[in-house]
């Protein structure tokens, strides 16, 4: 949208001056839409996701704890350790495992932290707060908090 607001409002001010002949106008208009949408989708479906652009530690680590949280089932809790750089909020982890309950945990709220420990759960740390596991794992053995390919992305 913007793309054809720009074009049309570069043909405008051209035409203004007499540049372009009123009968070419609608042409290189379409022209130059064309360029300009043929260069974006050779950019966005090609380069873009063959040299991984999007692709950063945060979102990388949001979508393997997606992942694993999606392979494990709808009924699977994942808490998150994540701040201050990947929250449960993160698009990519909704996406992916949309039915999972996510919450978000801190070095603030661990100590309050109560947990069935019947319940489907996993806590995923990214590497700065991995200590938080420890303490989770002394106040619950049972629960299982190395979920080693999720804490090791990022």
């Amino acid at each position: 949208m913007l793309m054809a607001l720009g074009a049309y409002k570069t043909l405008e001010y051209v035409q203004k001056f007499k540049i372009v002949p009123e009968r070419l106008v609608a042409p290189v208009f379409v022209a130059i839409v064309a360029v300009i949408t043929c260069q974006n989708v050779n950019f966005y479906m090609f380069e873009y996701r063959r040299n991984v652009y999007f692709q950063d530690a945060n979102g990388e680590y949001a979508m393997e704890v997606g992942l694993m949280a999606k392979n494990l089932g709808k009924d699977f809790q994942i808490f998150l350790l994540g701040s201050p750089r990947v929250f449960s909020g993160f698009a990519s982890l909704a996406f992916i495992a949309p039915d999972n309950r996510r919450i978000d945990l801190s070095a603030e709220n661990v100590a309050n932290l109560e947990v069935n420990p019947d319940q489907r759960m996993g806590f995923f740390a990214i590497p700065e707060n991995r200590s938080l596991l420890a303490e989770i794992s002394q106040k619950y053995p049972a629960v299982k908090t190395d979920l080693s390919i999720a804490t090791q992305a990022g």
